[in-house]
């Protein structure tokens, strides 16, 4: 929260996979972050500039505004809005076990493969040996 490290952690895949709507509480940005990665969040409903806020002091602030404008709505409003947010908890658990796997795997086959270029490239005494062939081959079976 208080770093500036674009970080998704089981916290925030915890609500999308229970299809319920969410507040990312976390450093500036993170919110845009999971935007990036094809995720769609609430600001239909919810004011979500608290993801600009550089200062964490002012962040928490805007954040617990934002809920204590929704614990002041009464109960059918509630179930109204989770109804108009259907569609969002909805695409959101689909995207997770659907699009979203490829999207993370290749991700870190990705890096994976700059990593050990920066290996090889960089002198060490044993350079790793690991071919595109076999990067494919492992995300292929990631990809299972």
């Amino acid at each position: 929260y208080f770093d500036q490290k674009l970080h998704l952690t089981e916290k925030i895949f915890k609500p999308i996979v229970s299809q319920r709507p969410f507040i990312l509480v976390a450093a500036p940005g993170n919110l845009a972050y999971l935007k990036r990665y094809g995720f769609k969040t609430f600001d239909r409903w919810i004011d979500e500039s608290y993801d600009n806020e550089p200062d964490p002091d002012r962040r928490i602030q805007m954040i617990t505004t934002e809920l204590e404008k929704l614990c002041k709505l009464s109960f059918s409003d509630l179930q109204d809005m989770h109804q108009e947010m259907k569609p969002i908890l909805e695409h959101n658990f689909n995207h997770f076990y659907g699009d979203f796997k490829s999207i993370i795997v290749k991700e870190m086959m990705f890096n994976l493969g700059k990593c050990v270029d920066q290996i090889n490239n960089g002198n060490w005494r044993n350079p790793i040996s690991l071919s595109q062939a076999d990067l494919d081959r492992v995300t292929n079976l990631l990809l299972k």
